[in-house]
């Protein structure tokens, strides 16, 4: 073999790259298709990144979950990227996720997203110091990486799946725990639960400001974000070339 061909057999078998991301998004059902138009997403950081989606059709959201994570780690993945199928990222969210997860060595995390109101509050959570909990502030100021080690949200987000080979099953569970200062039982999502699982063996979830992404009502098409993006529920027609957007969704609901 002459050396031609034995880097061409090496580039062949690694792309250039040891990292193998997957995007997944887990769905409603069948008729819950992905916002997100995953072909516009851009691909400039150097990893394998499977161009087809992982889609998890009819499960609970946390076995959703529990699949995709065992499912890319079965695969050979190192990681994950989830974007929920109510959710309009950024063309460069991958690439930008990729960056704070490898380049910068962060295990877990998430872009910016706000609930689907008009209240522009932070669905991500962090810890206050005094064992309560506080919603992330000003959700729409980009200032890079913030800690949520209460409640990270998986919208947009990056996993790191060396960080969770190893934890403790389930990685993802729904519960109803009772409050340590009156007894009233409290709802905890999967995404609570496997942000608790990362802080307790000495990781930390971490929001990323600087990935603003788009919350979108299912039922109206209205969406919820920074004024980066969005004006009056609607998206901004001076920035849609930003996203990742179906163009069947912008069909139904034209830019503002």
């Amino acid at each position: 073999m002459n050396s031609e061909q034995m880097v061409a057999k090496h580039l062949s078998s690694t792309g250039g790259s040891q990292y193998h991301v997957k995007i997944a998004c887990p769905c409603i059902d069948r008729a819950d298709a992905p916002l997100t138009d995953f072909a516009k997403l851009t691909r400039h950081f150097i990893a394998w990144v499977q161009t087809d989606p992982f889609l998890v059709f009819g499960l609970p959201v946390a076995d959703a979950y529990q699949t995709i994570l065992e499912e890319c780690l079965t695969r050979g993945m190192t990681h994950v990227v989830t974007i929920e199928s109510d959710m309009i990222v950024p063309r460069s969210a991958v690439d930008q996720l990729l960056v704070r997860s490898i380049a910068e060595g962060r295990p877990f995390v998430c872009g910016s997203y706000v609930f689907k109101d008009a209240a522009g509050i932070s669905v991500a959570l962090n810890d206050s110091g005094d064992r309560s909990s506080q919603r992330i502030p000003e959700p729409y100021r980009p200032r890079g990486l913030v800690v949520a080690n209460r409640a990270l949200p998986m919208g947009c987000a990056v996993i790191d799946l060396g960080a969770v080979r190893n934890l403790p099953r389930p990685l993802f569970r729904t519960l109803q725990i009772p409050r340590a200062s009156d007894g009233v039982l409290e709802h905890i999502s999967q995404d609570t639960y496997f942000t608790s699982l990362l802080r307790l063996h000495g990781h930390t979830p971490l929001l990323d400001t600087n990935l603003q992404c788009i919350h979108v009502s299912r039922q109206t098409g209205e969406c919820f974000g920074s004024p980066e993006y969005v004006v009056e529920k609607r998206l901004r027609a001076d920035k849609v070339h930003e996203l990742a957007v179906r163009d069947d969704f912008l069909e139904r609901h034209p830019p503002a």
